[in-house]
C-alpha cells in the first residue's frame, strides 16, 4: 500500500503501529506509535491511512485515531462491510477501495482509471451506535423468527396435572447432557451415550415398551441419520434452520421454552452455535424486547461480555467467544456433577471479573447467588443491566459470609480466594494459565472435593 500511495505521487510522512515503541522504521520510513503520533504537526490536516489487513479492526482504529487528534482517515467502515452506506460511507470506502485497486498487479486492475491525487477526502465520522434488532424476521404479520442465545433457550413446561417425574422439563438446554453427550458421541466417537439411552428409555416406559437391544441400536441408527441430515443442511442449507426454526414462548422468569425441536437446538449447541433461530410470536418477542428500556437505559460503545439481547448483537465486544464458552463449560460442569434439579439449591458466589454475564444466565436457574461488589468492573452498567433484565435473585455483597457450594472466580492466583476456598466443597476456577502467550488463554480447574471426574476444557482466548 506504501508503494500504491507514493506511485500516485503522496508523499508518506511515517508509519503508526501499536509496536511503534520497539521499532524504528519500517519501509524506510520512521515508525511511532499513537501516544508519540503527538509529535507530528498538524494532524488535522494530515490523512492517515489504515493498512491494517483485518477489516474488522478498521472501525475501532479509527475512533482511537480520531480521538488523538487526526481528523481525515482512510479505512473501511463497519457499515460498509454490513452493506449499509450513507454518503460518508459511500464516499470513504470508496476511495479505500481504489487505493486497494491500485495495490493490486495490472493486469487484475480492471479497466477503469483510478487516479488519488485530488480525491476529496471527508472529515471523519464516528459511527453511530444504534441499538437496535437486525437479525430477527418478521413472518406473517404475527410471527417473528429471532435468534436468541443459548443459555436463554430452557425445554418446554410440563402442562397440565403432568408431573415432570423425569426431571426433563423447564431444563436449560445447556444442561442437557443426554442430548450433548450423544451428539459428542457422534462427532468425536466419545463414550457411550448413557445419559440419552437412558432418556430413551424412560420416555417409552409409560407405554410398556420393552427396550431391547435391538431397539437401542435402531434408536442410535435413527438419531445418526437425523445427525447426517443436520449436519448436511449445516454445511450446504443453513436456511433449513430458519425454515424449520422451533416454536418456544416466552418465560416470564426471562427466558423461552421450546415447545419442539429439541433435537435441532441442541445439535446447533453441539455445533459452537450461541444464537439460534426460533419461532416465537410478535406478543412473546415484545416483551423479550422491552424497546423502550433500551433507547432509555444505555449509551456504550462496547461491552465488556456479549449482552443476551437482540438489540445489543452486534455492539462490539473483544471477550464474546471467551464468555460464551466459559459459560457453556460452568453450565455443563454444574450438571455433570449436581442434579437437576438439585443445581436450582445450590450456594453460588461470583468472583469473576465481569459486569455479571455468568450471574444473569444463572440466575434464571438457581435460587439466589451473590457477587462480589468488587470484581464488578463497572458497577453502574451492572446495576443497569440488572434492572434491564429484571434480575432479583442476584445479591451485590461486600464479603463472603456464608459457606458457598460453588464459587465461579477469574484469577491466576488463588491466594485472593483461601479463605473462602477452604470451607467450600467445589469451586469452578477460571484463570489465565499462559503468560507467555501473545493473549491470555483462560481454562477451567476444580478446587474441592464435590466436583468429581474433572476433565480440563477447551478454552477460548480473552484479549
Amino acid at each position: 500500500m506504501l508503494k500504491t500511495l507514493e506511485s500516485q505521487g503522496l508523499f508518506v510522512e511515517c508509519g503508526i503501529d501499536k509496536r511503534g515503541d520497539e521499532l524504528t522504521s519500517f519501509c524506510n520510513k520512521p515508525a511511532i506509535s499513537l501516544v508519540d503520533s503527538k509529535k507530528i504537526n498538524e494532524k488535522d490536516k494530515k490523512i492517515v491511512v489504515i493498512a491494517v489487513k483485518n477489516v474488522f479492526e478498521h472501525e475501532s482504529i479509527a475512533k482511537k485515531l480520531y480521538e488523538a487528534g487526526f481528523t481525515y482517515i482512510l479505512y473501511k467502515p463497519h457499515d460498509a462491510i454490513e452493506g449499509k452506506f450513507d454518503e460518508y460511507t459511500k464516499k470513504i470506502n470508496g476511495i479505500y477501495e481504489s487505493i486497494l485497486l491500485l495495490s493490486r498487479p495490472k493486469d487484475q486492475q480492471g479497466g477503469g482509471i483510478v487516479v488519488l491525487q485530488g480525491l476529496q477526502v471527508p472529515q471523519y465520522k464516528p459511527h453511530k451506535k444504534i441499538y437496535v434488532d437486525q437479525h430477527s424476521i418478521i413472518k406473517d404479520g404475527d410471527i417473528v423468527i429471532s435468534y436468541v442465545p443459548t443459555a436463554m433457550i430452557f425445554t418446554d413446561e410440563a402442562k397440565g396435572d403432568k408431573k415432570d417425574v423425569r426431571n426433563v422439563s423447564d431444563v436449560p438446554l445447556l444442561m442437557s447432557l443426554a442430548y450433548s453427550e450423544l451428539y459428542d458421541y457422534f462427532q468425536f466417537n466419545n463414550k457411550y451415550p448413557t445419559k440419552y439411552i437412558e432418556f430413551c428409555k424412560e420416555a417409552v416406559s409409560a407405554d410398556e415398551v420393552k427396550p431391547t437391544k435391538r431397539w437401542i441400536e435402531n434408536i442410535l441408527k435413527n438419531r445418526y441419520m437425523i445427525y447426517m441430515n443436520m449436519l448436511s443442511n449445516l454445511n450446504l442449507d443453513f436456511d433449513f434452520f430458519l425454515r424449520n426454526a422451533p416454536l418456544a414462548r416466552w418465560n416470564d422468569k426471562g427466558y423461552f421454552n421450546l415447545m419442539g425441536g429439541k433435537s435441532r437446538s441442541t445439535f446447533l449447541i453441539s455445533q459452537n452455535y450461541n444464537y439460534i433461530p426460533l419461532k416465537i410470536t410478535r406478543e412473546d418477542y415484545n416483551r423479550w424486547y422491552n424497546d423502550i428500556q433500551v433507547t432509555m437505559e444505555f449509551d456504550c460503545d462496547e461491552f465488556l461480555e456479549p449482552i443476551e439481547h437482540p438489540a445489543f448483537f452486534d455492539i462490539h465486544c473483544d471477550n464474546k467467544l471467551f464468555y460464551f464458552s466459559l459459560q457453556k463449560q460452568v453450565m455443563r460442569l454444574l450438571a455433570e456433577n449436581y442434579s437437576y434439579p438439585r443445581v436450582k439449591t445450590l450456594s453460588i458466589l461470583d468472583v469473576s471479573k465481569n459486569n455479571g454475564f455468568l450471574a444473569r444466565s444463572l440466575s434464571k436457574i438457581i435460587e439466589t447467588m451473590d457477587v462480589m461488589q468488587e470484581d464488578i468492573e463497572n458497577e453502574q452498567l451492572f446495576f443497569k443491566l440488572s434492572k434491564f433484565f429484571n434480575i432479583s435473585k442476584v445479591n451485590v455483597v461486600k464479603k463472603y459470609y456464608k459457606k458457598y457450594d460453588v464459587i465461579i472466580a477469574e484469577d491466576d492466583s488463588y491466594d485472593s480466594y483461601k479463605n473462602i476456598i477452604k470451607d467450600t466443597d467445589a469451586v469452578i476456577v477460571s484463570y489465565p494459565y499462559d503468560k507467555k502467550s501473545k493473549y491470555e488463554s483462560y481454562g477451567f480447574k476444580k478446587i474441592g472435593n464435590g466436583i468429581k471426574n474433572y476433565q480440563q476444557w477447551e478454552y477460548a482466548v480473552k484479549y
